[in-house]
């Protein structure tokens, strides 16, 4: 960090989205010690919920953002270090696997479940399943109730991952 910033440049440094001290303890690395450090973001990837909870579920519901950004802010002193990741893609995946396809925009609008999407009030985003197949994508209502999320938490950077992967931000 000090030889970047000798540079002019800045050290941004992604984090898993954790909501506890015993969650944090999964990892080596632990935000109060980044602080310490010539770190000049922390990035929480507050996203990929499905891969610890399964195919069909969000990728970021509203209740575990809050939660993860409340532990965010209460482990870092200086907020305008805190950068929260937020997620503008959807997948499809098989029920009962682990096979999880990343999806853009334009491809979920080709998926067969696509018409069939139904707004998911514990995240927001559009979810479809058949009992064999899930999809699950982002609109600008879910994208737009996860910032007001993020800034009802006090925290007022986002980023969003990935661009590109839906139209709104063109």
């Amino acid at each position: 960090g000090t030889a970047l910033q000798s540079e002019g440049k800045q050290l941004m440094i992604d984090l898993p989205a954790v909501r506890s001290m015993v969650e944090e303890n999964w990892y080596q690395l632990r935000l109060r010690e980044l602080e310490e450090l010539p770190v000049d973001y922390l990035v929480i990837m507050a996203y990929d919920y499905q891969y610890d909870h399964g195919a069909g579920e969000p990728v970021t519901p509203l209740d575990w953002l809050a939660e993860v950004v409340q532990f965010t802010a209460n482990r870092v002193e200086d907020d305008s270090k805190i950068i929260i990741g937020l997620p503008s893609y959807g997948y499809s995946a098989s029920l009962g696997t682990g096979r999880i396809r990343i999806l853009t925009a334009e491809q979920a609008t080709e998926h067969r479940l696509y018409t069939t999407a139904a707004r998911d009030t514990e995240s927001q985003e559009l979810i479809a399943a058949d009992g064999l197949e899930a999809l699950v994508y982002q609109d600008a209502t879910s994208i737009q109730a996860k910032i007001d999320v993020v800034g009802k938490n006090g925290i007022s950077q986002v980023s969003i991952w990935h661009l590109g992967g839906n139209p709104w931000f063109e």
